[in-house]
């Protein structure tokens, strides 16, 4: 019987080595939401996939549903690879975006709209990489729309700039410093909610 084979695009959020050679990822796709797969051999030498599965890259994969877990069988760099953002800053900016996503996403449910947030996210880091003023600035707009995204944010009339007619590009423009108290006590009181 042949398996259907899914190709999407995917985020690393986690990795674990199993076996001697195997390793088990969390990714976040566009099409699939959150999935743990298996990647068999993947550690091995000469695995074709061993250089592409860094932290926080996107990828382009294929996936077979196995009986009891999705197999990874096939992975592609993108135009967005996260190594390239070596600025610990910036990684550990990433890492505690990507780690409120595993928080919050539960399961094989898809959020085209978050992925592609993530996407703006990561595409405005890498071009801001150099200035550390504005790291902080996009690390609390992007919890907010995450968040807004999920539906834990209320309607705030203050934060509709940045929570509905947002655009990443022109992200320097926005001024977040005069709204900052109020991101954070939003971004606060909707975590405190969650119960997470």
């Amino acid at each position: 019987m042949a398996h259907h084979i899914y190709h999407t695009k995917a985020f690393v959020l986690r990795k674990v080595n199993t076996g001697e050679w195997d390793c088990r990822y969390l990714l976040f796709t566009k099409e699939i939401g959150l999935v743990s797969v298996l990647a068999k051999s993947a550690r091995k030498p000469t695995s074709k996939m061993r250089g592409h599965l860094n932290m926080f890259s996107l990828v382009g994969i294929s996936l077979v549903r196995g009986k009891e877990v999705w197999r990874l069988i096939g992975v592609e760099n993108l135009d967005l690879n996260t190594k390239t953002i070596k600025k610990s800053e910036s990684r550990i900016a990433l890492a505690q975006i990507f780690n409120l996503v595993k928080r919050l996403v539960k399961g094989e449910d898809p959020h085209p709209e978050l992925f592609n947030e993530l996407y703006n996210t990561c595409q405005t880091i890498k071009k801001y990489v150099k200035d550390d003023g504005l790291l902080e600035k996009i690390e609390l707009v992007a919890v907010l729309r995450i968040l807004n995204l999920l539906g834990y944010i209320p309607d705030v009339p203050e934060l509709r700039s940045l929570t509905k007619d947002f655009d990443w590009s022109e992200f320097d423009k926005y001024e977040v410093n005069d709204r900052r108290l109020q991101i954070v006590k939003t971004i606060n009181q909707s975590l405190q909610e969650t119960h997470l």
